[in-house]
């Protein structure tokens, strides 16, 4: 579980800290960061698993560029518990000023109960096995982090747990109108957008048959009529994702059925569809979901049982879950026990405090955070 996570010189983020806990609501205007947070904790994800360029997930662009007098050095750390312990991660990016042209990674380390783990220092790569004793130390390239190239052995099992865990951070933006229902080829992981969904779904069925069964039965309770879900070959290599639909009378008489692709639902039921994939298929052991905005295209009486099921996925899997949204129905739900609220000071600098609800005057916390009293 994440733990804690600290950003400095990044956008909005000058010294800032969260420590986020099992459920959170990110709350707070336009601007203020939340969605940021979790650009911060894809992009660290991309850089530690996957080996991406550093320029690439954090440019120039993304430093505090209204922060006088800065060094170009930002800064970012993660505490993660697990593994029977606790990891300190930190990676820190020097930015070449003042053309700000190109940035590289001067220092990245991991510390296992404060015992090194893994260090770069601008130069050589040190290893250290799970005993603590020292092992090989090798140049490496800083335009990128090394997580991404040191193979799993047996004795650096805790780098690896580390490395896994942070693999396990997904991050969804669902756009409705942008998925596609057609797989040409299958997707081992979505995209942001989810735009890939069919493919991901595909993929994620392929894997582990129980996701479809679950993700079908959920919305057999939401999607009017909803009957099944099924991918049918339409070429060689190509699936298209269809839906059965049948309606019933009282006496349990079925009185209409009809098919329709994915691409054929409104961006309502669409929305439905992915969350809860998301649910099913993203929350796992061990795992971080952030969602950006599930709530889109939602009316209010769609969103709740999907929220019900996810927190307690969330409990029951001991992930995490982190949700952006402005949805009256979301914050009602949510807000007094899992909120924190994200604001901008004089200064353009973002902080974060647990958002507080009294229930003053039968003021819910969705008109609360309205009138702008919280």
């Amino acid at each position: 579980m994440i733990r804690r996570m600290q950003i400095d010189n990044y956008r909005c983020f000058s010294n800032f800290e969260w420590a986020p806990g099992t459920f959170a609501l990110l709350l707070g205007e336009n601007g203020a960061g939340k969605t940021s947070i979790f650009d911060v904790l894809e992009s660290l994800r991309d850089i530690i698993t996957k080996g991406f360029a550093v320029d690439e997930v954090f440019p120039a662009s993304t430093l505090c560029r209204w922060r006088e007098g800065h060094d170009g050095l930002q800064t970012f750390r993660l505490a993660v518990e697990g593994n029977g312990g606790e990891y300190e991660y930190c990676l820190q990016i020097q930015h070449e000023l003042p053309k700000l042209l190109k940035n590289r990674i001067s220092r990245e380390t991991l510390f296992f109960n404060g015992q090194a783990v893994f260090e770069f220092d601008g130069k050589d790569i040190h290893l250290f096995s799970d005993d603590g004793s020292a092992g090989p130390v090798f140049p490496f390239d800083w335009s990128r982090s090394g997580f991404a190239t040191v193979p799993e052995r047996h004795d650096n099992t805790r780098l690896t747990w580390f490395r896994e865990r942070v693999a396990a951070i997904s991050v969804f933006s669902p756009d409705p109108p942008a998925m596609h229902g057609v797989v040409r080829k299958a997707a081992a992981h979505s995209d942001r957008s989810m735009q890939n969904f069919a493919a991901w779904l595909f993929s994620s069925q392929s894997a582990d048959f129980e996701i479809g069964g679950a993700v079908a039965a959920s919305l057999r309770g939401t999607i009017n009529g909803f009957s099944k879900h099924r991918f049918i070959k339409v070429g060689s290599s190509v699936h298209e994702l269809q839906i059965d639909f049948e309606f019933r009378d009282e006496s349990d008489k079925v009185t209409n059925r009809f098919e329709l692709t994915f691409d054929a639902l409104s961006e309502g039921q669409r929305n439905l569809f992915a969350l809860y994939s998301i649910l099913h298929t993203a929350v796992r052991q061990g795992t971080t979901v952030c969602i950006d905005e599930p709530d889109n295209y939602m009316a209010l009486r769609e969103i709740q049982p999907w929220l019900a099921a996810i927190q307690d996925a969330a409990e029951d899997h001991e992930s995490q879950v982190f949700l952006v949204s402005h949805h009256p129905e979301m914050i009602n739900q949510l807000a007094a026990h899992s909120g924190t609220l994200f604001e901008r000071d004089a200064s353009g600098t973002t902080v974060c405090r647990k958002f507080v609800w009294k229930d003053m005057e039968n003021i819910t916390p969705a008109e609360l955070v309205a009138r702008g009293w919280e």
